[in-house]
């Protein structure tokens, strides 16, 4: 889980391959970002809160525009044993 800088949102990463925006005063969900095809394990918000970086165990770190929901960039990393 991450909290954007301002504290009024968060994001979390979960099993079911989602990410979720969360209102935290409200306790809504805002938007579920979609895109990865395995566990979401981590995520991390940028300084200004306007993006999110994602990573999974489908070894792909994703970029995600927090306010439209749109993944901007998917940078893909290669199994190791």
């Amino acid at each position: 889980m991450s909290l954007t800088p301002d504290g009024l949102r968060a994001i979390s990463a979960g099993m079911d391959t989602t990410l979720r925006v969360w209102d935290l005063e409200t306790g809504v969900c805002l938007r579920v970002l979609e895109g990865h095809t395995k566990n979401a394990w981590n995520v991390s918000t940028t300084y200004d809160g306007q993006r999110a970086v994602s990573a999974s165990l489908d070894h792909t770190l994703r970029v995600w525009d927090l306010e439209t929901g749109a993944c901007l960039h998917v940078l893909e990393g290669t199994r190791t044993a």
